[in-house]
């Protein structure tokens, strides 16, 4: 979590309208993303929630679902889906579509090529890629 947060901090490190917080790392335990929009409703008065396409297909399993959307709007990034993939729920009608570039990056990825020993550049930030080779995060 503490390598987590500190990439995080470093993705958005200049970028005014992005904040970091460890609420769910200090909270511990199962975290719900209801209960963490609970929290920054706290904090601040309008939130937006990110998530992939393929979370928002199963958005009516999620806990608490109708109050997420009461508290923040759900913005959906598109990702590669399988071709078959159908389904329809109310969620997917509320939700805010961007049509922004596919970017097939994924965490995994980005961990096995670094434990290779292979490139990661152009797939995150430099400044974070800096911090994975100075504490040798994924190279065991």
């Amino acid at each position: 979590p503490e390598h987590r947060i500190n990439m995080l901090k470093l993705s958005i490190e200049g970028v005014s309208y992005f904040d970091c917080t460890d609420y769910e790392i200090k909270k511990q335990g199962v975290s719900y993303s209801i209960d963490t929009l609970k929290e920054m409703k706290r904090h601040y008065d309008d939130i937006e929630m990110i998530v992939g396409e393929d979370n928002i297909m199963t958005f009516d399993q999620w806990k608490s679902p109708e109050e997420i959307f009461n508290i923040a709007a759900i913005i959906v990034l598109r990702r590669k889906l399988d071709e078959n993939t159908q389904c329809d729920n109310n969620y997917i009608r509320r939700a805010i579509f961007l049509e922004t570039p596919r970017i097939d990056i994924s965490g995994t990825e980005i961990r096995e090529r670094v434990k290779k020993g292979l490139p990661v550049n152009f797939l995150v930030p430099q400044n974070v890629l800096k911090y994975i080779n100075d504490t040798n995060l994924y190279k065991v």
